[in-house]
């Protein structure tokens, strides 16, 4: 009896395996299913990362990208819809995106006028998740413009204007913490160098100048990608709103 039961059990697996495999649209909704997990999962990582280390830069970025995934998730289970019903949810998605970004573009203005609202010593850890998270992105959102070439429909252009949007966030996001985790740490390795030599005067002011150099190397660079990610997700965004009418 045991046996006949499990055999049951495993036969319904396989079932339902092959049901998805051969089904168009029950493998494309286990595929979102499972990219909104991965998504949901980087979105608890950033807001662990935000309330461990008391940044509101990546507190902002969890809650932006909650927003976004939700959204993502929303267009996708569009995706049967067709006309003006699929223009529909494409400019729902865009205003949703719209509220999204103005919050992302403040807090971007933040960072770009007060650097130290990004720019902290993060663990290393968070360095490399944030690196995996952006490879990802950038990965699903080549995918999604493969997938908009082939399919050339309104929900497949909304979708990937979303994984656009992620992708291009995700860059500024990866240079932040890099500069937070290994740059702060290059830093104070060099001031601890500088205290070391602190008795040669000559010799302690080019290295707190080169230090100084190096601050400010860092913060331009990040000033200027908070800058294009800001054109670009207000491109994509205004482009949204206008093709959707």
């Amino acid at each position: 009896m045991a046996n006949k039961l499990f055999d049951f059990k495993k036969s319904k697996v396989l079932s339902l395996a092959k049901k998805a495999i051969k089904d168009k649209d029950t493998r494309e909704k286990a595929i979102l299913y499972a990219s909104t997990a991965v998504n949901y999962f980087f979105v608890a990582f950033q807001l662990y990362g935000g309330i461990r280390y008391e940044s509101v830069w990546f507190t902002a970025l969890g809650v932006y990208y909650a927003v976004l995934t939700s959204v993502n998730l929303y267009v996708g289970l569009s995706h049967e819809k067709q006309g003006r019903e699929a223009w529909k949810v494409f400019r729902i998605s865009g205003w949703a995106l719209t509220l999204a970004n103005l919050a992302l573009i403040a807090i971007i203005s933040i960072m770009i006028a007060t650097p130290g609202v990004a720019v902290r010593n993060y663990s290393p850890i968070i360095a490399v998740g944030v690196t995996f998270w952006t490879f990802y992105l950038l990965i699903s959102a080549a995918i999604g413009i493969v997938k908009q070439w082939r399919k050339k429909n309104v929900i497949a252009m909304a979708e990937n204007s979303i994984q656009l949007i992620g992708a291009t966030v995700s860059v500024l996001m990866l240079q932040t913490a890099m500069i937070a985790s290994y740059g702060a740490q290059a830093i104070e390795e060099a001031r601890k160098a500088l205290e070391g030599v602190s008795g040669i005067a000559s010799a302690s002011a080019e290295m707190e100048k080169a230090i100084d150099d190096l601050i400010q190397i860092f913060i331009t660079s990040n000033r200027i990608t908070g800058v294009l990610v800001i054109v670009v997700v207000l491109t994509i965004t205004v482009y949204m709103i206008v093709k959707g009418g």
